[in-house]
């Protein structure tokens, strides 16, 4: 017998009501989250067939967590921040975790990133942080386009945080014009940081990529961006 409180889904049990019509299973008044009260059958509120009173198929999808999930962009975003911070194994770890970035305790779930951050609007957008030194949190993060990403860190001077950024980013298969079109910075500072010109006591000599992108290659860097 459900209780009167009880919830699964978006619905929670108000009280039982007796029997459904034509049968002998019990029947349940319920909320909906949206405030709408319906009767359902108990085993059908138990197993989860019913899950509200029909609001959720209109909802919009960009605010329905259950479609923000697997396959999502924005939970490959969310996978690949947690890879890059903490798996030695990850192509970027060095420029990220390797270098003590991380990302808040709230984050390890998807469903707070998920309130917190919101959808990722489309795959020309990225997961930005407005202090390039700063961990990844709420605070200090927004999704971004490589052009605003640009804009807002306009005549910005290298730091090692930055090096570290334009290092991770070449050695990923990214060239040096969207680098610098991503950083705000002139493409012939990326270049001295990529020749070793410039900062080459920051992160080791740069890795060369191959000269054409494979089709893994972009995968891996569409899905990291």
């Amino acid at each position: 017998m459900l209780k009167d409180g009880e919830k699964n889904n978006s619905l929670t049990v108000v009280r039982y009501v007796g029997s459904m019509i034509g049968s002998k299973a019990a029947a349940f008044l319920v909320r909906c989250d949206c405030g709408v009260e319906f009767v359902t059958k108990g085993s059908r509120f138990r197993t989860g067939d019913v899950k509200s009173c029909g609001c959720r198929k209109h909802q919009p999808a960009a605010n329905r967590t259950h479609n923000q999930s697997r396959g999502s962009i924005t939970y490959k975003s969310w996978l690949e921040m947690r890879g890059r911070c903490t798996r030695p194994t990850s192509p970027r770890y060095a420029r990220y975790g390797g270098r003590g970035i991380t990302y808040c305790e709230r984050w390890e779930s998807f469903e707070n990133f998920l309130a917190d951050m919101g959808p990722r609007p489309s795959r020309d957008h990225s997961l930005d942080r407005r202090n390039n030194d700063g961990n990844y949190e709420a605070a200090n993060c927004r999704w971004a386009t490589d052009t605003e990403q640009g804009r807002n860190k306009g005549n910005t001077k290298l730091t090692e945080g930055l090096v570290q950024e334009i290092k991770g980013r070449f050695e990923h298969g990214e060239n040096q014009r969207s680098i610098a079109k991503r950083l705000g910075l002139w493409q012939g500072s990326v270049s001295a940081v990529i020749r070793g010109r410039i900062w080459k006591d920051v992160g080791g000599p740069v890795a060369y990529p191959p000269r054409r992108w494979s089709t893994d290659v972009r995968q891996r860097f569409r899905a990291a961006s």
